[in-house]
């Protein structure tokens, strides 16, 4: 978790798209920090980080387009 003035989108334009996602308009997570992603919800999906309690949320829409990433 990081404080920053620049929004999310300025956050995400400065950072390697092989490393990091936007899983959701309100979260940018590491892939490598992935430890599972499970439903929460019709539409929507928790991602469990490691090395942290704090989780992320993940649209239906951002999962499958995760999962062809690693298809």
């Amino acid at each position: 978790r990081y404080v920053t003035g620049d929004s999310l989108g300025e956050t995400e334009a400065k950072l390697d798209p092989a490393v990091f996602f936007r899983c959701h308009k309100s979260y940018i997570i590491n892939l490598t920090a992935i430890e599972s992603i499970t439903p929460y919800g019709r539409w929507t999906y928790v991602v469990r980080l490691k090395g942290t309690k704090q989780d992320a949320l993940i649209t239906h829409e951002k999962y499958e387009e995760l999962e062809g990433m690693f298809a």
